[in-house]
């Protein structure tokens, strides 16, 4: 299997990622305390409220609810096709 990448620099991906790696008991502790709803037809929805959370926290930028939209909205195609 070949994947094709997109051009991108290993040191800023680690620069934007450097938080998550330094801040992990802050995370755990802010999405553990998440009321979030049991089962799975709520897993998006909690992922949603996830992601929120840690937008408010300026652990990611707001621009990343956009992404994880596209990204579900393409695996709900993808589900669709697989039916």
């Amino acid at each position: 299997m070949y994947q094709k990448r997109n051009e991108h620099n290993l040191l800023n991906d680690f620069e934007q990622e450097i938080k998550l790696y330094l801040y992990d008991k802050t995370i755990f502790k802010l999405l553990d305390q998440l009321k979030l709803k049991v089962g799975e037809k709520f897993y998006l929805f909690s992922l949603k409220i996830c992601y929120s959370a840690l937008i408010a926290h300026k652990f990611f930028d707001k621009s990343e609810l956009n992404y994880l939209n596209v990204w579900i909205h393409d695996c709900e195609k993808l589900l669709l096709v697989k039916k």
